[in-house]
């Protein structure tokens, strides 16, 4: 419980945002990254007023005891400032010693298949901003907005902390695998 409110405590004084402009086929969409949100009720409603996001994609599935409690806090702070789809993904885990890489790459393909299909802007977050996002967020940059691999291998250490090789912050050297080797055809 201590553990868990003090990476709470983290997770809402620090929200890891970042932005980008998706090309998907269907037309372009900005596509937002964060940690929760529900800690920041002027956050989200500037995004649905100003930044056009009508949907909150909620990619966290961990073991961290407060996360129900703060999707319903996120999804109502959502729908009072007039966003319209809350969707919590389930079951996406990126560890290979968890899930053999197609399982992993599949639920990513799905997770995108929703991003690119949901109306307006889109914010996705998982617990902090860092794996689960991190992957999909660069997964996105080098597969539909074509970004050269070191250039979102870069973005997504960005977002880790990731300074040098003894710094490494929240890097984990997995993640960097997944985004390398995940096939784009099918997005």
């Amino acid at each position: 419980a201590a553990f868990d409110q003090k990476v709470m405590e983290q997770v809402l004084k620090q929200n890891n945002m970042g932005a980008s402009i998706v090309k998907f086929a269907s037309g372009n969409k900005t596509v937002y990254r964060s940690s929760f949100l529900s800690g920041s009720e002027s956050c989200i409603s500037d995004l649905v007023k100003d930044g056009g996001v009508k949907t909150i994609v909620n990619l966290y599935g961990g073991e961290i005891e407060n996360q129900n409690a703060l999707a319903i806090k996120e999804r109502g702070l959502l729908q009072k400032s007039g966003g319209d789809l809350y969707v919590n993904i389930l079951n996406y885990d990126y560890k290979f010693s968890k899930n053999p890489k197609e399982t992993i790459f599949k639920k990513i393909k799905i997770i995108i298949k929703q991003i690119e299909m949901s109306e307006g802007n889109v914010l996705i977050h998982c617990y902090g901003g860092v794996h689960r996002t991190g992957i999909v967020y660069g997964v996105i940059q080098k597969c539909i907005n074509k970004l050269p691999i070191e250039t979102v291998i870069q973005e997504y250490k960005c977002h880790t902390a990731y300074e040098n090789s003894e710094k490494v912050g929240g890097y984990e050297s997995e993640n960097e695998v997944v985004i390398r080797e995940f096939p784009c055809d099918g997005l």
